[in-house]
């Protein structure tokens, strides 16, 4: 699905994934402890579009395709593969 699905809005889960992707949105761009490898992945983490952080959101918060085939539709396989794809352009910039 290299096309970005859009999600529907669902309900609570809606309300705790806005919350997780604020919390992205503000996570410190240089914290006292960090080293160069967590800079790297907060500043990959940062340049994630909205839709990508929302993806990797819901799959933090339900912690399987399946459920999350379930709540907003399309395949296991299909989200497997975007939050695969969502990995590997986090891994590229670090």
């Amino acid at each position: 699905m290299s096309k970005h699905r859009t999600l529907p809005k669902c309900g609570k889960s809606q309300t705790k994934i806005n919350e997780n992707i604020e919390e992205m949105e503000a996570i410190p761009i240089i914290g006292p402890d960090d080293d160069d490898e967590q800079l790297k992945l907060k500043a990959a983490m940062r340049s994630l579009s909205k839709e990508d952080m929302r993806i990797l959101s819901y799959y933090a918060e339900l912690g399987s395709y399946r459920k999350m085939a379930v709540l907003l539709g399309a395949s296991a396989t299909t989200w497997r593969r975007e939050i695969n794809r969502i990995r590997e352009l986090i891994k590229s910039k670090l």
